[in-house]
């Protein structure tokens, strides 16, 4: 086990990663190519975002492994994932006046954080470029040897992956860090540059030939993206970008007080554990559509605080032939309607009244839900969807 600086010695460099139930093999690569640094005086922050029991006790065993190295789990076991919040996190623990942030898919060459000091300014925000291994690619132990080769051929990153930076402390909280409103997959790190840039502090990229960082191939991740969050995110992000300086000054950043939570500060993930010793109230989405997602949102809304609403629900889907006789029936009227002056047609009544409400349907729901009430109303909440099946605790803040 490598030993720690000395606590005289000031931290020259915060090396810091958020995490969540990623390939525990792709972290064992990026760890040892952090510990095996040239460049000694570091430490590194990382944080597991609400990973499972299994993921948490193999990552954090390989944390432990160097002493500098600091592994901080916060219960965040049910809620969205948040980069964001899981990097304020990190960087309101970390030590250091600079700060590096690094994705656990990373592998960095031995001399990096050598050429970190040789290229960074903290009047700028350094952009580090990173090269893609394909899926075929398994010989990582020459990967060091090789990595001039491999830099010739191989993809980088473009313009628009601002994920790995080096950032100064100051400037990181003259910005007030990541803006939490982005969550699952946002804009976050593209947002945090142009906040950065409209204050002046402009972006440098580390590209150099002797200093080659590797990404890990691995398959796309399974985020189950609500609809239409991706043009809602941008929307939110164009709008900020309209600012001027002193709107931006001005603008409320979500983030949250950089917490470490655990199981005393979850009360939703504490009910979920045990519902038979809860007490609260219980809500089922039926339909009509609007009119039962319009009754979830009053009865939250009339809890007192601490108090919460807990779904349980399963969600059946129906057979297309339970519906083909009465669909038949209904074609048959309309097509008579049709040929009369009414415009009205069955269908619509048909439509209003057996109208099924999906889990996909209520799954975006709870997340827009979330999202715009979180900040004032939500004092904690826990989601697990499983197959068709939906847990939803949410305490009123």
């Amino acid at each position: 086990m490598i030993k720690p600086h000395s606590s005289t010695s000031k931290t020259a460099y915060s090396l810091v990663i958020a995490y969540r139930d990623r390939d525990v093999t792709l972290v064992r690569r990026c760890l040892e190519s952090i510990q095996n640094q040239s460049f000694k005086n570091f430490e590194l922050i990382f944080v597991d975002y609400g990973s499972h029991s299994a993921q948490q006790e193999a990552v954090k065993v390989l944390c432990n492994q160097d002493e500098r190295f600091r592994y901080i789990f916060t219960n965040t076991c049910g809620m969205y994932w948040n980069k964001s919040r899981a990097l304020n996190l990190a960087f309101s623990q970390s030590r250091s006046e600079v700060v590096v942030v690094v994705d656990v898919d990373l592998i960095l060459p031995k001399n990096f954080l050598e050429s970190v000091r040789q290229e960074f300014d903290p009047k700028y925000i350094l952009n580090y470029k990173v090269y893609y291994l394909s899926k075929s690619f398994k010989n990582y132990e020459y990967l060091e040897k090789k990595a001039s080769k491999l830099r010739n051929y191989l993809p980088k990153s473009d313009i628009y992956a601002n994920g790995t930076i080096v950032i100064s402390k100051q400037v990181f909280g003259e910005i007030r860090g990541y803006d939490e409103y982005y969550r699952i997959w946002g804009l976050e790190d593209t947002d945090l540059i142009d906040r950065c840039e409209a204050k002046g502090v402009t972006r440098q990229i580390m590209d150099r030939e002797d200093t080659v960082v590797f990404h890990q191939w691995h398959p796309h991740s399974n985020l189950d993206m609500p609809q239409g969050w991706d043009a809602v995110s941008h929307h939110y992000f164009e709008n900020k970008k309209k600012q001027s300086l002193a709107q931006l000054n001005e603008l409320k950043i979500q983030s949250s007080t950089h917490q470490i939570l655990s199981l005393k500060e979850r009360p939703a993930l504490h009910i979920f554990e045990k519902p038979e010793k809860s007490t609260g109230s219980w809500f089922q989405f039926g339909y009509p559509k609007v009119e039962t997602l319009l009754g979830f949102m009053q009865r939250f809304m009339a809890l007192g605080t601490g108090e919460y609403v807990y779904v349980k629900q399963r969600f059946e889907f129906f057979r297309q032939s339970d519906l083909s006789r009465l669909a038949g029936i209904v074609r048959f009227l309309n097509r008579l309607l049709s040929l009369t002056p009414i415009s009205y047609r069955l269908v619509d009544i048909q439509s209003y009244d057996t109208e099924y409400i999906g889990l996909p349907e209520i799954r975006d729901f709870i997340f827009y839900f979330i999202l715009h009430f979180e900040q004032d109303h939500i004092l904690d909440y826990y989601l697990e969807v499983r197959n068709n099946e939906l847990d939803f605790v949410v305490v009123k803040r």
